[in-house]
């Protein structure tokens, strides 16, 4: 996670609070459970895990966490190791 980050859980939805902006992002029962797990899991497990959580197909799974992953990093919340 970016150091611009803070974030909490509040009445059962994950809230990512952009502190250099201000921006609040709630987000989704999918959302937040890649985010709970981001520090848990890599992208094989994660997509594992989706698949059983939402009975999900593998290439529903992928894509929806590619699109989360691709907009965190796009608005600097989130930061790839490489």
């Amino acid at each position: 996670m970016s150091s611009r980050v803070a974030w909490q859980v509040v009445g059962g939805e994950v809230i990512v609070l952009d502190v250099s902006t201000g921006r609040a992002i709630g987000l989704n029962e999918v959302g937040a459970f890649v985010w709970t797990n981001l520090d848990k899991l890599d992208t094989e497990q994660m997509v594992e895990e989706m698949i059983k959580e939402f009975e999900v197909d593998e290439a529903t799974a992928r894509n929806d966490l590619a699109i989360f992953l691709e907009t965190f990093v796009r608005d600097e919340l989130l930061q790839v190791d490489v």
